[in-house]
């Protein structure tokens, strides 16, 4: 066994010092080479490396960035706005003063809005908004402080139907040439408009004889009373000839009744439209309208009575599978 382990030592000892060297060496070299290489390696083209785009909006990581961001820009405008007119003493106009009704104006539908509207709820918010500074825009107008209406009417524009405006604005011209629904013209008369479901009634109400009698009768005096008598004509007819039915003389002899004026006034009505319910009643809203102008302490009973205001009801429209409005058809089992 101590032969060969000699025999290897012998062999060890005869072995060059270069073959034994330590591996370290040549693995410096060998990194010493490919950077080397490395420094004097040119690319042939170089490359750029993009930005990635940005998004266009600070709202564009919310659920409706168009919606979000309109109403942020539309809030600051008013603001702005607001902050200006209450420095000019302008805003909030004082309880005392009459409020100032803006010119009509129609908003584009939620389709055409062009912008993520999850729910009615949003498109409301944003009329809501649209409306407050249209009206701020007419008061500032009004007051002259007229850049800044500008800017307002600026800010609302996008969102307005511009054929439509233009029409109302026709409208109301057209309305204000022909005059007011109500008011006492130059020769005293009290006129007034009413409607009811689809027809319209003008009337012209003056005092009955009996009426100016009793009104020239000096205080401490006596005067012969007799039975109050007016005439009512409607378009050129008396009431009983244009109304047959009683129904539809008592519906407009009902506000003079309440007030307890029947016979008190001469009236004088023109309508159109609708059948016989729907004149009588058009023409009793605008009896009520007319006596409140001359007789303003009556204006409660009618008040209370609902003679000033028009009746909303209307014809109910025919319903799919069915004959009528609410009938049914007969259910059969068999």
């Amino acid at each position: 066994m101590s032969a060969p382990r000699s025999l290897l030592a012998a062999r060890a000892a005869l072995r060059p010092a270069a073959a034994v060297a330590s591996p370290a060496p040549l693995a410096a070299l060998s990194l010493a080479g490919s950077s080397r290489l490395a420094s004097t390696y040119t690319p042939g083209r170089t490359f750029e490396r993009k930005r990635p785009p940005r998004p266009r909006q600070s709202t564009y990581f919310t659920a409706k960035a168009d919606l979000t961001a309109a109403l942020l820009s539309l809030h600051a405008t008013r603001v702005q706005a607001e902050e200006r007119l209450r420095a000019e003493l302008v805003w909030p106009i004082p309880k005392g003063l009459p409020h100032l009704d803006a010119p009509p104006t129609a908003w584009k539908s939620r389709d055409n809005m062009r912008m993520v509207m999850r729910a009615n709820r949003d498109y409301d918010n944003l009329v809501s908004l649209l409306s407050k500074m249209h009206h701020m825009a007419h008061v500032a107008s009004t007051c002259g402080v007229h850049d800044v209406a500008a800017r307002l009417q600026a800010a609302v524009e996008p969102y307005q139907r511009s054929e439509r405006v233009a029409d109302l604005a026709a409208r109301a011209a057209a309305k204000s040439a022909r005059g007011a629904d109500h008011g006492i013209d130059a020769f005293g008369r009290a006129y007034a408009l009413g409607r009811r479901k689809s027809s319209s009634a003008r009337v012209w109400v003056v005092p009955s004889q009996a009426a100016r009698t009793l009104a020239e009768v000096k205080e401490g005096e006596e005067a012969a009373v007799s039975a109050p008598t007016s005439e009512i004509l409607v378009n050129h007819l008396p009431l009983p000839e244009h109304f047959v039915k009683v129904a539809d003389r008592e519906a407009v002899l009902r506000p003079l009744r309440v007030t307890g004026l029947l016979g008190a006034f001469n009236i004088f009505a023109s309508v159109r439209g609708g059948g016989s319910t729907g004149q009588s009643g058009a023409i009793a809203h605008a009896v009520a309208q007319a006596v409140t102008l001359l007789r303003p302490d009556a204006h409660d009973a009618l008040f209370n009575d609902g003679a000033l205001g028009r009746d909303p009801r209307v014809v109910e429209r025919k319903k799919t599978n069915r004959p009528k409005a609410r009938k049914g058809y007969t259910w059969v089992k068999r």
